[in-house]
């Protein structure tokens, strides 16, 4: 099953709400379907993870940067996360033990390998980042 499956599986609304913004960046072409399914898959964990501080590999990092150059990333967020607010983007913030969580994290909900290349920042929703 791959990750999209899983999430429709798991949160039909969640899903729902990506759709629209998958398909613009997946029609932009600037990214593989697979760094944009990956970048879905990390939000998902962000929505189903209160408190978790992702460190995204280097390839969901550049999805993500392109995501918020669009206009519509505020209210693609809001559609995600609702009253929870935006995702927050630290760049620099990256830790080893941040990405082995995430990583560890993200294998065991998809299955799959989420790489090795860690980016250089955490992502997190505004309000749930530990103090």
């Amino acid at each position: 099953m791959n990750i999209l499956a899983i999430i429709q599986a798991k949160n039909p609304a969640f899903h729902q709400s990506l759709q629209s913004f998958l398909t613009r960046m997946e029609r932009s072409g600037s990214h593989s379907v697979k760094a944009i399914a990956h970048y879905a898959g990390l939000l998902f964990l962000l929505s189903q993870n209160p408190g978790l501080v992702a460190v995204p590999t280097d390839a969901i990092d550049n999805v993500l940067h392109q995501h918020m150059e669009q206009p519509e990333f505020a209210q693609d967020m809001a559609l995600l996360f609702g009253d929870r607010a935006v995702a927050e983007h630290l760049p620099g913030a990256g830790s080893e033990s941040g990405f082995a969580k995430t990583k560890a994290l993200f294998e065991r909900e998809f299955q799959i390998d989420y790489g090795n290349h860690a980016a250089a920042c955490e992502l997190f929703i505004k309000g749930d980042r530990p103090s």
